[in-house]
């Protein structure tokens, strides 16, 4: 312990979320005990229990944590764990009391650092900013993303109406995609079971010229394309898929498959894809 310098903050109560960081990221084995044999004590008094201003301690832990995952590399890597000290919504519904939760998050907001930002907005989840926008509603007016700004607060309103997931360690992949997986796609969630029409797959979705938004982190890629593969099958009626360089417009009742790539922003959010019909199933390919 001494060779590797894990010791515990001094006077801050959470201390062992730093500690427990510093430790799994040192140790060349681990062993995971599936039987439970931990018993927590809960006793009137507790942290766990009481909630009082200690509760802001937190704050000193997040940002060793952060600076941590930061030094180490890991932000993006563990980007699920760095979204949970990013904004700790978790800890901030179970832990902060009522009275705090406004100067809590804007604390936290406060300490958050542009590559922190980022990682939250690609990661996070739809209760995620829920909490955010409940504490501190002209959030979303004041952010500030470079270039990529509106884009981002619109992709955030959206994401408040609907059920965005926030981003897993090992996510799934979509079931209208072949290559996302669900936290970065927001419009296409609205799967529904085969219809009756001959020769049909298993998912679908309808969209009556609602926006689809995708978020990818472009960081390591040239150039970012989304490739739309679809048909549209129902006679008599047309799709059209507008988006960034030109509309396309599909009849009804054709069997053939059509192909739409499509150019991601820099911030690796697309919007504007307002697809009007009943389709095929979309596979995303970024």
């Amino acid at each position: 312990m001494l060779e590797n310098a894990l010791t515990f903050p001094v006077g801050y109560y959470y201390e062992d979320h730093h500690f427990a960081l510093k430790l799994v990221s040192r140790v060349k084995t681990m062993f995971v005990d599936p039987a439970v044999s931990y018993m927590y004590l809960r006793r009137s008094g507790s942290i766990s229990t009481v909630r009082t201003r200690r509760v802001f301690d937190f704050l000193h832990i997040r940002r060793l944590c952060l600076d941590f995952l930061r030094e180490e590399g890991l932000l993006e890597r563990m980007a699920p764990l760095a979204l949970s000290y990013i904004v700790p919504t978790s800890f901030i519904r179970h832990h902060v009391a009522e009275e705090f939760v406004t100067e809590f998050v804007r604390d936290v907001l406060k300490d958050t650092s542009a590559e922190e930002l980022k990682v939250f907005l690609q990661t996070a989840s739809t209760e995620d900013f829920k909490l955010v926008h409940e504490a501190v509603p002209d959030w979303i007016d004041t952010l500030s993303v470079g270039d990529n700004t509106a884009a981002w607060q619109g992709f955030i309103r959206t994401a408040l109406t609907q059920q965005l997931a926030a981003a897993a360690t090992q996510p799934s992949q979509h079931p209208l995609s072949r290559t996302l997986a669900p936290h970065q796609v927001l419009g296409l969630y609205n799967v529904e079971k085969p219809q009756p029409h001959q020769n049909m797959h298993e998912h679908y979705a309808w969209n009556r010229g609602k926006d689809i938004y995708l978020r990818v982190n472009t960081a390591n890629l040239s150039r970012p394309v989304l490739n739309i593969h679809f048909r549209n099958l129902v006679a008599g009626q047309v799709l059209v898929v507008e988006a960034p360089g030109g509309d396309s417009v599909v009849p009804g009742g054709v069997a053939e498959y059509h192909a739409t790539p499509i150019r991601l922003c820099a911030a690796g959010v697309l919007r504007g894809m307002g697809r009007r019909a009943y389709s095929r199933r979309p596979y995303h390919q970024v």
